[in-house]
């Protein structure tokens, strides 16, 4: 804190000091004893004995303990011990989960702020709990463990925010119902989802490039059921990275799969590199292809989707039209919608289909 240049007097310093103070005395570091009960509320269960609020740091490495719905905290950081009730971690809150164990938590779990899951201890969440990461709230993964169910039954993770896994480049299984409205992201390693997925037109699955070693130089996402994709697909790069011609990546694995997205994002990398996306029965997977640059006139692109085709150009080439013709002795071109910048997905509707880029 320092002084405006244009005010004087000490009166005004004092003043903002005794703020500050005021300010950082509300928060204390709390672990929890367990020593009466798992009651959350009974300060004789913490250490020191008081009931933490939404300014405090709290620390869980042992026991049980029962979180109210009124429970709050500033940070949680979670090594042990078992967790129950409706925890809810604030849009300005952190939950660190860090145990070298087997980490249960029994609880209703709410994020509408961040989850940090680090360590080599997996989360085995009980029949009945279930995960509900709100829009904004970001479940961030950096280690190789799973999500598992404790003695069988149900548990679903709705996710609204942005599951991601920004570290660690083995696999992440999450063995629970995965209900989907926001952005699933592998930046490195895998994300296996195992126990069933849902999406909609909302949804973004995004993978990041760093480098072409699958795992640590990129991301993937695995599904165990087969799907129907909706929504965007989307590529970013880190550190500078840019491939090279002829690279490939397989980002994306399933057992069947009966649509297309209806958005590839992040397709055209700059500096006349594109990738180009490849469908098969089981996978997508982007190769790294060239274009020209410096032109008046753009390239196309078409390979295929896995109902249909993918069309697609580089960007920079404002007011052309899409156009299509299933007859070339024909002088009719219908123009194409289009749904995103430089591409678009198409079924096959005719044996010969035509496409041209007219400004």
């Amino acid at each position: 804190m320092r002084l405006n240049p244009y005010t004087s007097g000490q009166a005004i310093w004092f003043t903002c000091v005794a703020s500050l103070f005021a300010t950082t005395a509300l928060a204390a570091d709390l672990t929890w004893s367990g020593a009466v009960s798992s009651d959350w509320n009974n300060p004789a269960n913490w250490n020191p004995p008081q009931i933490p609020t939404a300014t405090d740091h709290v620390i869980i490495n042992s026991g049980s303990v029962t979180v109210p719905a009124d429970g709050v905290f500033a940070i949680m950081d979670w090594t042990g011990g078992s967790i129950f009730g409706a925890l809810a971690v604030a849009s300005n809150g952190v939950w660190n989960i860090a145990g070298a164990g087997v980490m249960d938590c029994y609880a209703r779990v709410t994020n509408a702020g961040t989850i940090h899951w680090t360590g080599a201890g997996s989360w085995r969440l009980s029949s009945g709990a279930y995960i509900d990461n709100l829009a904004g709230g970001l479940l961030d993964i950096q280690n190789d463990q799973d999500i598992s169910i404790k003695n069988g039954g149900s548990v679903t993770l709705h996710n609204a925010g942005t599951v991601r896994k920004s570290a660690s480049t083995g696999t992440t299984t999450l063995a629970v119902f995965f209900d989907n409205l926001g952005t699933v992201e592998a930046d490195t390693g895998v994300i296996n989802l195992q126990g069933g997925y849902s999406g909609g037109s909302a949804v973004n699955l995004a993978i990041s490039l760093g480098g072409a070693t699958p795992g640590d130089g990129y991301g993937k996402i695995n599904f165990s059921n087969p799907l129907s994709f909706d929504g965007t697909f989307s590529v970013s790069t880190r550190n500078g990275y840019l491939p090279n011609p002829g690279d490939t990546f397989s980002v994306l694995s399933y057992p069947a799969s009966t649509s297309s997205f209806t958005c590839l994002s992040g397709m055209d990398l700059g500096g006349g590199l594109l990738l180009q996306p490849h469908y098969n029965a089981t996978g997508l997977t982007l190769t790294a292809t060239t274009y020209t640059t410096g032109t008046s006139q753009p390239q196309l692109f078409i390979s295929r989707s896995a109902n249909g085709i993918v069309v697609q150009w580089p960007l920079g080439f404002p007011g052309w039209v899409l156009q299509s013709n299933t007859n070339l002795a024909s002088s009719f071109w219908a123009p194409v919608p289009v749904a995103c910048d430089n591409q678009v997905l198409l079924p096959v509707t005719a044996p010969g289909q035509f496409f041209r880029l007219k400004q």
